[in-house]
């Protein structure tokens, strides 16, 4: 009798054991469902594969809600790792373009596109940077200040001389809003061809000047380059990344893959970032199973 009470902990234990991995297993298996003729045989498939449906959508709620949020985006971008290797990575850049002095902005751009693609990006560029000044141009109102500066030249020139005593204010109330008219018309006309013109070249001879020149040249006007990357990249970051991000539907993308696995890769997923707490389910059933063969020894003494 002793030896039964003994063995009950021992027992209990082993019980509690194969409790837990059978029902651990019943998670994964069977893959499939099994069938008796045309009876579905109950619990089968197992959990995990009968629900990988919801599954993968769980997850890609998670995803989309939970860890990709704008917060946990710009976070993670704008970490202090992050922002060193940026400012790390557009120094060695810098240094390495500085080397290679005989490198013109054209031969460097073109060895990662074609000539086309190139030009093809340098008229753009041309384009919003002429339209820029153009519309800057406009809004300055050229004519009125060269109306005024004129004004106050010949008033100063015709000040106290008898033909500006005469004629003085008149003449120029009246010149004035001539010239004025006549300047505004005029860059309206021609403003957007000058600057065109003017943008054109300038962009042909940056394209043609050796790459360490611009650099030496930037850096000698008291700019960091490292710190200007960093300040792009953290624009970028603060205007484009979850947007970018968000375009992508990354919990979309995670669900279409846990559904398109097979029920075997499923299975290695889950065991690989569960493993030990699956483990602690079983020993934990083992435990249980122990201190219940213990209570019911110490039961049958009392």
């Amino acid at each position: 009798m002793i030896i039964k009470l003994i063995a009950a902990p021992v027992i209990g234990a082993i019980i509690g054991y194969c409790t837990n991995w059978i029902a651990v297993k019943m998670l994964f298996r069977p893959r499939k469902p099994l069938y008796i003729g045309k009876f579905h045989v109950p619990l089968t498939p197992g959990v995990i594969p009968k629900g990988k449906e919801r599954l993968a959508k769980a997850v890609g709620k998670v995803l989309n809600e939970q860890l990709l949020t704008r917060d946990a985006v710009s976070k993670r971008l704008l970490s202090p790792e992050v922002l060193g290797k940026v400012r790390e990575t557009a120094a060695e850049i810098t240094e390495k373009m500085k080397q290679d002095q005989a490198t013109s902005v054209r031969q460097l751009a073109t060895r990662h596109t074609d000539e086309t693609g190139f030009d093809v990006a340098v008229n753009r560029l041309e384009t919003v940077i002429a339209d820029k000044a153009f519309e800057r141009l406009l809004e300055a109102d050229l004519g009125s200040t060269v109306s005024d500066y004129m004004t106050a030249q010949v008033n100063s020139m015709m000040s106290g001389s008898f033909l500006g005593q005469m004629f003085g204010e008149s003449l120029l109330s009246g010149v004035g809003p001539m010239v004025e008219q006549s300047v505004n018309e005029y860059i309206e006309a021609n403003g957007r061809s000058i600057i065109g013109s003017i943008v054109r070249s300038e962009m042909h001879n940056i394209a043609e000047m050796p790459v360490e020149r611009i650099i030496n040249g930037i850096e000698s006007s008291g700019y960091d380059i490292p710190e200007i990357a960093e300040d792009l990249y953290r624009k970028f970051v603060d205007e484009k990344a979850y947007e970018l991000i968000s375009a992508f539907d990354m919990g979309s993308i995670a669900a279409d893959s846990i559904i398109s696995m097979d029920n075997e890769q499923l299975e290695e997923l889950v065991l690989t970032t569960m493993r030990t707490e699956l483990n602690a389910v079983v020993n934990f059933g083992a435990l249980i199973g122990l201190i219940l063969g213990l209570v019911n020894m110490l039961i049958y003494f009392i």
